[in-house]
């Protein structure tokens, strides 16, 4: 008899997990602790960046982020002729722009850190950058740019999603909030809602924020909250590129909406929206777009992205036997989504015991260890 494998969260992670699970014949339920908009993927810009990693940010993640961008042009033509609806997803590729002469070095110096390992990357002259985006600021005085950049419309993914694992057999409950874990001798059995237990041979917890909630499951993750924009751009105010600057990033729908964003702040679950942080987010765009802070409002949205203390993802086989965990993506929840979903899904077709010396491995906090290096 085939697994019955639960999946705990409804985002763009749980869901991939689910869709590539049923591929493979598994019986899959979701549960979505809210709704459609409760995830922090309906919050997301969108963004496939893998070509300017922080200098920070260990080889093993740069790799990982770099592997699974290559995987997202099959993933959404997939995806699309899977459910039969447009993600947009585009290719117009990355501006990074600076405004100052110490963004001007910062931005050199990724620049070079990066263009031999993420071709091609183009710096681009003034007459360059304005042939490109002739709307963004002439006060801008370097601009790079990065044509393996991609980007998708967050919740157009998440609506496809939802229908490609109801075509393919899978259930998916929403306000079907986790509340625990039940363990026996053998492991993993069963997960508990509110009001029922959801029998299950794994469970794999893919709760992004929330993952950390859960006594049982021992994930150190935690919630930082972003706020972010969506405008109605107008011509000649209008861009076609992502355009990402320090502190601000602008993303273009083809509709014309355009998304300003995003803070970071370690607040907790607060959802509230900062009237002080948006108007912040309209003068950092109008400084890079000018006329940008005269774009009609249509939202203002929160969200909260998982990070775990190493700032590294959490992919593995969990403390409980039966159950694995996949969260602490940060802000890079849909760049990696083709690739933790595979890692995922290849841990529970081929019941990887080993899978715990993985180095993204839950079990790594266990010994205090260090930023990955490798």
């Amino acid at each position: 008899m085939q697994k019955t494998v639960v999946v705990a969260g409804g985002g763009i992670c749980g869901l991939s997990i689910a869709w590539k699970l049923l591929k493979r014949r598994f019986n899959v339920i979701v549960l979505n602790r809210g709704n459609l908009q409760g995830s922090a993927t309906w919050a997301s810009a969108g963004m496939l960046l893998p070509s300017f990693s922080p200098a920070n940010m260990s080889p093993g993640v740069s790799q990982l982020m770099y592997e699974s961008a290559l995987m997202w042009s099959d993933f959404a033509q997939e995806l699309e002729l899977t459910s039969k609806l447009d993600i947009e997803y585009r290719t117009e590729g990355t501006l990074r722009v600076a405004l100052s002469e110490s963004e001007m070095h910062e931005l050199r110096s990724s620049y070079q850190r990066n263009e031999a390992s993420y071709p091609p990357i183009d710096w681009l002259s003034k007459s360059d950058l304005a042939g490109r985006e002739p709307s963004l600021s002439s006060d801008i005085c370097g601009a790079v740019y990065s044509a393996n950049d991609k980007q998708v419309d967050s919740r157009r993914v998440l609506v496809a999603l939802r229908r490609a694992v109801q075509l393919c057999g899978g259930s998916l409950l929403d306000d079907a909030e986790v509340c625990d874990i039940v363990i026996d001798e053998y492991g993993a059995r069963a997960v508990k809602l509110a009001d029922r237990l959801v029998g299950a041979d794994v469970v794999v917890i893919a709760t992004g924020a929330w993952s950390g909630l859960l006594p049982k499951i021992r994930v150190p993750v935690r919630p930082i909250k972003g706020q972010i924009l969506t405008l109605r751009m107008r011509r000649p105010i209008w861009i076609d590129h992502v355009v990402w600057a320090p502190n601000i990033y602008l993303v273009p729908r083809h509709d014309g909406r355009l998304l300003a964003g995003a803070t970071s702040d370690d607040v907790g679950f607060d959802a509230s929206i900062d009237p002080h942080v948006s108007n912040n987010l309209r003068i950092r765009a109008e400084n890079i777009l000018p006329g940008a802070f005269t774009l009609e409002l249509l939202e203002e949205c929160v969200g909260f992205r998982p990070y775990s203390p190493d700032g590294a993802p959490i992919i593995g086989v969990g403390h409980c036997r039966g159950t694995i965990v996949a969260t602490g993506l940060g802000r890079d929840g849909i760049l990696l989504a083709p690739k933790v979903s595979d890692i995922v899904a290849d841990i529970v077709a081929t019941n990887q015991a080993h899978a715990s010396r993985n180095p993204f491995s839950p079990l790594r906090f266990d010994n205090n260890s260090p930023m990955l290096s490798s």
